[in-house]
């Protein structure tokens, strides 16, 4: 009945998730969240990132339901300590509502109209918070408004106000902010502009070399094309191959799989879900249906 313990149980989930062990995840997640409502004042940071762990652990397992309302109360908790000025809590916000927006979409609900979403829209355009410290939280809440695969759940006019202002915030220094703001323009139909600031980010890329997604980005912003963002889906994806869903992660794979082929045809990411979709279909022994797409998707990779 220590906080200590509280951290030793959210570390034990965290590793158990990396290792796509997703129940005993969740069981752990779960024990430190009970002891932290019992050992801690309600609303403490560490309640918050218990919470946090135990919401993927249950969005990676499909319990979308269950995350939703598990999500909303870090979601809350999170926005009224960066109302007290606690800025530690912004990386973990925009974080978990980029958990929270994918939840919404699983169960067929908009994530730009969600109240949640606009408390925090509101709280770090019209707030004083450091616009410095709060560059990540303002781009990926644009990320979100500006890629979500459901239409419903973007808002263009919104995420382009935010990417600009993470962008002026960080000097436009930072290669992945303006690539965001790229991103935004796209979603506004701006497609010369969304171009024009994806080719900034490229000259700026701490790699030493044209990341290979900017590149593809650029291609498909001259063909006035909007980028969608596939992360969320990639690693439910994973997780559920890991976890031998296989029935279930193979349409997921698909899903994934046709977005990312018209988007980044040669990227590696491509060529992996490409694997995934033939080890969901391996592991559902249709082994003429799984060989091509894994012969495919090595040669790719190689």
């Amino acid at each position: 009945e220590h906080p200590v313990v509280i951290e030793i149980l959210g570390n034990l989930g965290w590793n158990l998730r990396a290792q796509s062990k997703l129940g005993e995840a969740e069981a752990s997640f779960r024990k430190a969240v009970d002891l932290g409502r019992r050992v801690l004042e309600p609303g403490h940071p560490d309640i918050r990132h218990q919470l946090w762990g135990l919401a993927v652990s249950l969005k990676e397992e499909g319990k979308f339901a269950e995350a939703e309302v598990i999500l909303r109360e870090a979601v809350t908790i999170q926005c009224q300590l960066l109302k007290k000025g606690d800025t530690g809590v912004i990386q973990v916000l925009g974080q978990a509502l980029g958990d929270l927006g994918y939840v919404l979409q699983s169960r067929g609900s908009t994530a730009s109209a969600d109240p949640l979403y606009s408390e925090a829209v509101d709280l770090v355009l019209h707030s004083p918070i450091d616009a410095k410290k709060a560059a990540n939280l303002m781009n990926n809440l644009a990320n979100e408004l500006a890629t979500a695969e459901n239409p419903t759940s973007r808002d263009a006019a919104t995420a382009l106000q935010l990417a600009q202002a993470a962008v002026s915030a960080t000097d436009r220094k930072d290669d992945n902010l303006l690539d965001t703001l790229a991103e935004a323009y796209a979603a506004a139909g701006q497609f010369t502009n969304a171009v024009r600031i994806e080719q900034e980010a490229i000259a700026l890329s701490k790699t030493g070399r044209v990341d290979p997604g900017y590149a593809a980005k650029v291609r498909l912003y001259q063909s006035n094309s909007h980028y969608r963002d596939t992360s969320q889906l990639y690693f439910q994806t994973r997780a559920w191959l890991v976890a031998g869903k296989y029935a279930e992660t193979e349409s997921l794979a698909r899903a994934l799989l046709a977005v990312l082929e018209k988007q980044f045809p040669d990227v590696w990411g491509t060529f992996q879900s490409r694997a995934m979709l033939g080890a969901s279909l391996l592991g559902q022994r249709k082994y003429e249906a799984a060989e091509p797409l894994l012969l495919s998707a090595y040669e790719g990779m190689k």
